[in-house]
């Protein structure tokens, strides 16, 4: 058996009556060396996660830097992501991103294809895991413009900011030109909000009245789900679909004779709609058990004056005496049951849990009394649960993902696509201002906002979100996280645990016993930094052999 450290320190301490510090740090070294001789450190297992945190290390959230041509933030942005996330359009860059998330490269990747991508996806992920609405979306809106060749709109026009956020696709040498694009970050519930008066004053613009029929200003909506996924959505406000998408209200009308009737909504086909809306039902049909709703007579109702009313889809449990007991008979049956276990479980967005709509033993044992009054309390708090339980369903089911066939999402699309829209758009003045539009006339265009900007009483307007994601176009969803990023690089790590994953993990390191020499005045730190160096050293001479070879 070979003699430990201390054994051999022991042997040569003993014969010396005075040994100096200087002397025993000497040979402390001397001997740790020899034991490193003697038993190398043996290859640490390739881990994913450690990957992610020094490989990766340097690819951070952009800052408002990405968003401006030609700082070097930017530049080294475009290097990495611009040159990993391919497409022309958002559709296709968004098509690109989900692809890398899956670890799907083309043939035998190498290495610096696969570590740039996964680069471009961290800065992304970051981005969307630091959620704030403010600073996310300001760094959003850097991502994008990086991404789609545009750049941040922060010089003011008229002594206030402009509607646009963005200018996409600009001309890169001069950057000018490009496509006005408002974006907004959001959470399913939160209100898209935008200044009137810049809005309106984005349509006087001579520059942009000679075109805003043909381009008007994009809106894009990514609504951060439930399943950390981001749903993005696009829509455009042009003068002649306006009061589509903003509301009469914010406008003072009350001096015109408001009689007739004109809206502007587009023809829909009901064919792209319809399955997922009758997939939606067969869902929410088989949750009816645990609101006391039979589903085999319960009837979804689309009689809705406005898109905002769709929580009437499903009808509310009567709290009629004579038919409570018939509802808790059916919330508590097996399948009533079955049903608000399966959804207290499932992937919703709970906004009460589940836990408090829970009908407890005793209740349940209150309802099988044999005394009639004990029984119709129970029935009638089982009852009041049942509705309680109905609003909550509704409350979970917006905003959880596009892909989810439970969502919300559906039946309001399908409403939008089957009604002709739900803003009161039928004023005599409205159809005035239609008319003025219709030709696209530059001098019409400016006209038709300045007679907006003086009838104009609020300073903001608000536009409900399933509204965007109703009448809007799906541009995709992004799917990122990190624990997607470790499966890529997991699923490399035979090519990754080589050498490229002890480099980066020694350099850490190596890193670490530094600062911890000077920074935290630990001494020891610096035989371990020595010795991390001569590791490394041991790595990169391997890396210089291989690339002589190859």
């Amino acid at each position: 058996m070979k003699k430990s450290v201390i054994d051999k320190l022991y042997e040569l301490y003993k014969p010396k009556e005075n040994l100096s510090l200087d002397s025993l740090l000497d040979l402390i070294t001397e001997q740790m060396v020899v034991v490193q001789e003697e038993d190398p450190q043996p290859q640490r297992k390739f881990s994913a996660a450690r990957a992610y945190k020094t490989i990766l290390k340097s690819f951070q959230a952009p800052s408002e830097q990405t968003g401006k041509i030609g700082t070097d933030e930017r530049i080294k942005f475009q290097k990495y992501v611009s040159r990993n996330i391919r497409g022309n359009t958002l559709v296709e860059k968004i098509a690109s991103i989900n692809k890398i998330v899956e670890g799907s490269f083309e043939g035998d990747p190498k290495i610096s294809d696969i570590l740039s991508a996964l680069g471009a996806i961290k800065m992304l992920q970051q981005t969307l895991d630091d959620f704030n609405e403010s600073t996310a979306g300001f760094l959003f809106e850097a991502f994008l413009s990086g991404l789609l060749k545009g750049k941040q709109v922060t010089d003011k026009v008229g002594g206030t900011l402009p509607i646009e956020d963005c200018m996409f696709f600009v001309d890169p040498k001069t950057g000018e030109g490009g496509r006005p694009v408002s974006l907004k970050l959001l959470s399913p519930r939160t209100l898209i909000e935008g200044s009137l008066q810049n809005l309106l004053g984005f349509f006087e613009r001579a520059k942009i009245a000679a075109i805003a029929e043909q381009k008007g200003i994009e809106y894009i909506v990514a609504v951060k789900t439930l399943r950390n996924e981001l749903d993005v959505y696009s829509f455009n406000i042009k003068p002649s679909n306006f009061f589509n998408w903003i509301d009469e209200k914010y406008f003072d009308f009350h001096d015109y004779n408001i009689e007739g009737s004109n809206n502007l909504m587009e023809e829909k086909s009901p064919e792209a709609t319809e399955t997922s809306k009758n997939e939606w039902e067969r869902f929410a049909r088989a949750r009816l058990p645990m609101m006391g709703l039979d589903p085999r007579q319960t009837k979804f109702n689309y009689d809705w004056k406005h898109i905002r009313d769709w929580k009437n889809v499903i009808p509310i449990p009567s709290k009629k005496r004579a038919l409570v007991a018939a509802i808790a008979e059916i919330i508590l049956s097996p399948a009533g049951k079955d049903a608000f276990e399966k959804w207290a479980l499932g992937q919703f967005r709970h906004a009460i849990p589940p836990e408090k709509l829970a009908i407890t033993p005793e209740l349940e044992s209150e309802f099988h009394s044999e005394e009639p009054e004990v029984r119709q309390n129970a029935a009638i708090q089982i009852a009041k649960m049942g509705a309680e339980r109905r609003s909550a369903y509704l409350e979970s089911i917006l905003g959880v993902a596009e892909g989810f066939r439970e969502d919300a999402i559906h039946v309001q699309r399908w409403y939008a696509v089957n009604t002709k829209g739900d803003q009161a758009t039928s004023s005599d003045v409205v159809s005035h201002l239609n008319a003025l539009v219709k030709s696209g006339d530059p001098e019409s265009i400016k006209k038709w906002a300045k007679i907006l900007e003086d009838r104009r009483r609020e300073s903001q307007f608000k536009i409900q979100p399933i509204k965007a994601r109703s009448y809007g176009t799906l541009y995709g969803t992004i799917d990122v996280n990190k624990k997607k990023i470790y499966r890529v690089l997991q699923k490399y790590s035979v090519q990754l645990e080589k050498l490229c994953a002890p480099i980066y993990e020694e350099l850490e390191a190596l890193s670490g016993f530094i600062n911890g020499y000077y920074m935290q005045n630990r001494v020891g730190d610096a035989f371990k930094a020595s010795d991390s160096a001569k590791r490394l050293t041991g790595y990169t001479e391997q890396l210089t052999e291989k690339t002589e070879k190859d």
